[in-house]
């Protein structure tokens, strides 16, 4: 009778575990749908070694204009950035 209850508590916690993580994949995959194609019109690309539009987040921000999309390639940005303009990054 303990084991039954044990098993029962411990599928009851994966359980929620699984209920509470759910939400946040969900989330991730409806937003990917919205990002627009990168090369598309009024789009600025960051790459930190020097092949993007700009090496900083901050410098694509700052040359941006309102609605524009921001690519930032995978790396190490340390910086500090204000965004002060309709923006999609």
């Amino acid at each position: 009778m303990r084991t039954r209850r044990n098993l029962v508590l411990l599928l009851f916690v994966v359980f929620l575990l699984t209920v509470n993580n759910s939400p946040h994949i969900l989330s991730n995959i409806s937003t990917t749908n919205a990002i627009p194609t990168q090369g598309s019109r009024g789009s600025l690309k960051v790459n930190g070694t020097g092949s993007g539009d700009h090496t900083t987040i901050q410098a694509a921000i700052d040359n941006a204009t309102s609605g524009d999309t921001i690519f930032v390639d995978p790396g190490i940005y340390n910086e500090t950035i204000t965004i002060s303009k309709p923006l999609q990054l």
